[in-house]
């Protein structure tokens, strides 16, 4: 089934921007079934084994051209590198080599792929982002073999065989464009200014944003670009660090579903086979909304709208970048704070750690700094991701603790 995007064949050949493509490999599928999946801010985590393995806590992305072990996982296992190939990405430089494992077995949720060319490439930035260990990603492959469906509200997987799979009721098709290994859809966008456009973006479902705009793109359409921008820290992905900036659309629309001010992610620099007919990423941050079935092998998103569907979009309300250094995933650091927010003006520093956290006033006591064993950054990263809260974090820098108290409140 072809399905028209406004894209030419070398376009096509211009998603190397974010991965490399994959081989194609012999599937066997047993009875497909459903289980549950852990959702760490944005990204979806369910146990898969490889070879029979231990169950791996792996991340579903359909933005990764190969499922991806981490070289200590593979390693561990006995998995002996046959080939190499460069892991080109979003981020200007640092490429990474991804060292190619064959003829690997793959059983999660109910399913078992054999024959399997998979890779190892670390993932630690993964992981400092995260805050939880990541041993590996479940890639496009997966997405390609079976009808994925993803329900973000009750937090289930179910993989689908494609001869089995018929269309529920209650959901709107939007086409895709599906490549070797990754898939494309077209959103309208409008900028502040009214002007409106469209653009053909990486469907990402490990992408935690709402989307990101390639630079090429935006040169082309300077508007969506012209408005207050909020310039945010770096940030870690495949083929290195990410220079970015924070804004508003007045608008977007993925097929029939309209979603009002959302934030946008503008790259500021562009990848060396950037093209402007690429428009950027979408990821998470709308694809939560919906109970969403990834229909690859028919050219098709089903989507139905969940309680999610009109919630606003958070512009980081405390104005605080988090992370953690593992193996300590429970020491939670403040990365980076962003220039006039509400913690910069309460005197949020970089290299703080958050020890404890609350929305009534915190004791200067010692003792409270004890909740800090139960902390988890995904805890810290809701809990201050609400405009409007009275928030009182006690925070310990270079030994010394004390308490800092702000309103959040949208930075856009």
């Amino acid at each position: 089934m072809k399905i028209k995007c406004g894209l030419s064949a070398a376009t096509l050949c211009l998603i190397a921007v974010a991965i490399c493509y994959a081989q194609t490999t012999k599937t066997e599928a047993e009875k497909g079934g459903t289980v549950h999946f852990d959702r760490v801010l944005g990204l979806t985590f369910i146990h898969a084994r490889v070879n029979g393995s231990k169950p791996l806590s792996m991340a579903l992305d359909s933005g990764a051209s190969y499922t991806i072990l981490t070289p200590a996982i593979a390693a561990e296992l006995g998995l002996k590198s046959q080939g190499g190939l460069q892991a080109g990405g979003f981020g200007k430089g640092a490429d990474q080599t991804l060292h190619l494992v064959k003829n690997v077995t793959l059983s999660f949720a109910g399913q078992t792929l054999t024959g399997q060319t998979i890779a190892t490439l670390p993932l630690n930035y993964i992981d400092r982002e995260a805050g939880q260990p990541t041993d590996g990603l479940l890639g496009a492959p997966i997405f390609q073999h079976f009808v994925v469906h993803e329900d973000y509200a009750t937090k289930t997987i179910t993989l689908i065989p494609p001869a089995e799979f018929t269309p529920p009721a209650g959901f709107t098709s939007v086409p895709l464009l599906v490549t070797a290994t990754v898939s494309l859809l077209q959103l309208q966008v409008q900028a502040l200014n009214g002007e409106k456009t469209s653009g053909a973006f990486l469907l990402d479902s490990g992408g935690v944003g709402t989307v990101i705009f390639m630079k090429a793109f935006l040169d082309v359409h300077p508007a969506l670009k012209d408005q207050k921008l909020l310039q945010m820290p770096g940030v870690s992905a495949v083929g290195g660090a990410l220079h970015i900036s924070m804004g508003r659309l007045a608008s977007l629309r993925l097929g029939p579903f309209a979603f009002q001010k959302p934030t946008a992610v503008f790259l500021a620099t562009n990848s060396g086979k950037a093209n402007s007919m690429l428009a950027g990423i979408v990821g998470n941050g709308i694809l939560r909304r919906f109970d969403v079935i990834f229909d690859y092998p028919h050219g098709k998103l089903w989507l139905k709208p969940n309680a999610d569907i009109s919630k606003p979009f958070p512009a980081i309300p405390s104005g605080i970048m988090l992370g953690v250094v593992p193996p300590d995933f429970h020491r939670i650091n403040v990365h980076a704070v962003i220039a006039g927010s509400p913690a910069e003006k309460a005197g949020v520093l970089a290299g703080d750690t958050i020890l404890a956290m609350s929305h009534h006033l915190l004791s200067t006591s010692q003792g409270v700094a004890e909740k800090s064993t139960s902390l988890s950054l995904a805890e810290v990263h809701n809990f201050l991701n609400n405009p409007g809260q009275q928030v009182y974090l006690r925070l310990d820098r270079n030994g010394k603790q004390f308490v800092v108290h702000f309103t959040t409140k949208n930075l856009l």
